[in-house]
């Protein structure tokens, strides 16, 4: 099965409830069928987890066996809305239509139109109004929003991470007009803890850019309770973090439960694709050792940084690109792995391989690639547990969790 093909047998099994049940659909957002971020919207929650686990069990039915499939399960998210660390939304300008300017997300299967939003059930409903008076308040200014066709414009993306306390907007422009400056000082004045004004003059759409300015904190400081302790761990405005804490908190839970069953303390972790450290650093209490491998090395910056702030001294995390590496076989280990979508790929597997832990815990943010790379792993593993995790309700996406055990 393809990505398509998932994404259309989910599409055409919530299709068929709202034909079949419309007495039983939720009311959705006055955006819902407009914008393609949000596509479960009027479907009962848990009508949602019965559809996406349906797909899976399709998905895994030739490649999982039996005994595993029949316990296999998807654990809710705590919360249903307003759940995102992370969201962009576009900043267009199109003289034709009314409003000129926009700020929101890109209407459904058109790329080039831009949805103005004045509300976005996915985030905090209190951020997301101060991002659009930041963003009024820009205009107020003069400054215009970006025309993507005519790559004309000043404003491009407001990019806002929060969770709980702390929250940092990021501004990115396609110019160094010094109004920003004036923005900056308004976003502060809401209560942002952090702005950083990007550059971005590129062909490339994207709300990264060159870092031009910051005001407040440097890093979001994220708590995650775990354990009777809590952790913090620092977050920048490129690197990666997780973005549903909330359910993040219960798959490490999760985790935890199975390593108390595995006497690891003795053994070492190896944690590739660590990001800031998250997992390498939640569970190093657990382990002789942990070494964190991640490609970025803004993410190792911080994942160092992270591993001071918690007070981990056995903890090692080192930038390397998974492709180039070779690493040393160790029998006496488990290896975590949290790829991107593209999964671990040729390389990644066969790093796994290399290595030869007595476990496996494989974290997915993309169940076609999952299943994709425990084939490749099954001549040496076989599966001892796969949960879902709902991460993204409202959506067709869904995070995976499989155990492997080597034979």
């Amino acid at each position: 099965m393809t990505s398509k093909e998932l994404e259309h047998l989910l599409a055409s099994k919530t299709n068929e409830f709202r034909l079949n049940n419309k007495d039983k659909l939720v009311e959705p957002s006055k955006f819902a069928n407009q914008i393609g971020s949000t596509q479960l919207e009027n479907i009962p929650y848990v009508k949602q987890l019965e559809i996406k686990k349906e797909a899976l069990l399709s998905l895994f039915k030739n490649i999982v066996q039996e005994d595993i499939l029949s316990d296999f399960d998807i654990i809710s998210s705590p919360k249903i809305t307003e759940y995102r660390f992370k969201a962009e939304f576009v900043a267009s300008f199109n003289p034709k239509f009314e409003p000129i300017n926009r700020l929101g997300q890109r209407k459904k299967g058109n790329f080039n139109w831009v949805i103005d939003l004045d509300e976005y059930i996915l985030i905090d409903k209190a951020i997301f109004n101060k991002i659009r008076r930041v963003y009024d308040y820009s205009l107020s200014l003069g400054l215009n929003s970006y025309d993507l066709k005519k790559q004309i414009g000043d404003l491009r993306y407001l990019t806002v991470k929060h969770y709980q306390d702390q929250s940092m907007l990021i501004i990115t422009s396609y110019n160094k007009d010094k109004r920003f400056n004036e923005v900056i000082d308004f976003a502060i004045k809401q209560g942002f803890n952090s702005v950083y004004w990007l550059v971005n003059n590129s062909l490339h759409d994207s709300f990264e850019g060159k870092i031009s300015k910051f005001e407040g904190q440097e890093y979001l400081k994220i708590n995650i309770h775990f354990n009777n302790k809590i952790f913090m761990f620092l977050a920048g405005p490129f690197t990666f973090f997780q973005n549903n804490i909330f359910g993040f908190q219960k798959l490490l839970e999760y985790i935890d439960s199975i390593l108390i069953k595995f006497n690891t303390a003795q053994l070492n972790l190896y944690d590739l694709y660590c990001g800031v450290g998250v997992l390498g650093i939640s569970l190093a209490n657990k382990f002789k050792s942990v070494k964190g491998i991640e490609i970025v090395q803004d993410s190792i910056d911080l994942a160092i940084q992270n591993q001071k702030l918690n007070k981990i001294n056995n903890a090692d995390f080192k930038c390397f690109d998974i492709k180039n590496l070779v690493l040393p076989k160790d029998t006496d280990s488990v290896t975590i792995v949290d790829p991107p979508r593209t999964g671990l790929e040729d390389k990644g597997v066969s790093n796994v391989l290399d290595i030869s832990s007595k476990y496996v815990i494989y974290v997915s943010c993309n169940p076609i690639t999952l299943a994709y790379d425990i084939q490749k792993l099954s001549n040496q593993y076989k599966i001892i547990d796969l949960k879902a995790f709902d991460m993204f309700p409202q959506t067709y996406h869904i995070e995976c969790l499989c155990i492997l055990e080597r034979y």
